[in-house]
Order: structure tokens, then sequence, then C-alpha cells
């Protein structure tokens, strides 16, 4: 994957960052910059990237788990890209979205009749391929906050995919594939 220059460019100046000032100015510049689109507090997306600073006691986790997905091939999450480890025990985290180059994800819950019959499909695998290695999304279970729609093909989409978990319990795994499951066909209201 050929990365854009501004992403490269962006992960060249991270690489200075040497304290909270430095970091704290960095994340100024993304959000005065009208390219970048703040998603949270720490967190910007630009043209299919997400930028996301986070303490490095949790974004090694982190990474663990984005590099793991990544090796399934799991569409409903978001590319690894790097992670940059900066000063005073901060990270940055860079994740792109295939499908997404032109704008965010939109919320499944406004967008759902976008999603077509292949998507839902797709998306259920990757759940189900999730849960042959006991893991799972633990909130995609449980309600639409975490579901969003790629606008241009009705692909569904996780966010915060740090929530990833290891489940031991097989009857429990299997209810969440379930609920998932029911999500997806019957269009049940949470």
């Amino acid at each position: 994957m050929m990365l854009d220059v501004e992403i490269l460019k962006l992960m060249d100046d991270i690489s200075n960052i040497k304290d909270f000032d430095d970091s704290y100015s960095f994340l100024t510049m993304l959000e005065e910059d009208s390219r970048f689109t703040q998603v949270s507090s720490l967190k910007y997306f630009y043209k299919g990237y997400m930028i996301e600073n986070m303490l490095q006691v949790y974004s090694e986790v982190y990474v663990q788990k984005l590099k793991f997905i990544n090796t399934l091939e799991i569409t409903s999450a978001p590319k690894f890209i790097d992670y940059i480890k900066c000063g005073q025990g901060e990270s940055f985290i860079i994740t792109f979205l295939p499908g997404c180059e032109d704008s965010l994800p939109l919320p499944y819950s406004q967008f759902s009749e976008n999603v077509t019959d292949v998507a839902k499909k797709i998306f259920l695998d990757d759940m189900r391929k999730l849960s042959t290695y006991k893991v799972i999304h633990s909130y995609a279970a449980k309600d639409y906050n975490y579901w969003t729609v790629r606008s241009k093909d009705g692909h569904i989409l996780l966010k915060d995919w740090e929530c990833l978990s290891r489940i031991e319990n097989d009857t429990e795994l299997q209810e969440m594939i379930k609920s998932i499951e029911e999500k997806l066909y019957n269009n049940v209201k949470i």
C-alpha cells in the first residue's frame, strides 16, 4: 500500500515529538488544519487515515490487537499503518480505513438501509472468523454504537478495536455471534 505524502510527512513530524508540549502543539496543528476532521479529542481523520494519540501503556496492547486482526484480513477493521512512540510515554497510532478515502464512515443506526446483503454476509463472516480464534469485538454484539457504514458501498466497519476481547466460553461466544446476526438480519432496535 502506497502511503499518502501528507501522512508520511505527519509520521516524520510525530517522530520528532519529545514531550507533552510538542504533542499538544502537534494536536493543535491538526485541529486547526481544515484538511483534518477531529473524530474525538485525540483522534483525527484524513483521507481514510486515522491519527490517534494514546498513552503507550494502552497503545502497545492495541497495536498488538490491530496486527492480529490484520493477519486475519478482517474487513470490518482498520489497517494498521504505523506505531510511533514519542516522549514521556505517549504514542501515535496511524491506521487506514479502506474505502473511506473521501469521507468518514457513517453511523450504522442512521444509515443501515445503505447496507447490502453482501455487506451483511461479509461482516458476519468477519465476526465468525474472529470467533474461531476465541476473540470478538466485545461491544459489537451489545449495540450499534460501534458499527459504522462506508458511504460508497454500505460495507460495515467497527470502530474502537481496543475492545477486542478473548472469550474462552464457547457458549458465550456463540451467543455474541447470534446477537450480531440478529441485529444484521432482523434490524433489532436497541
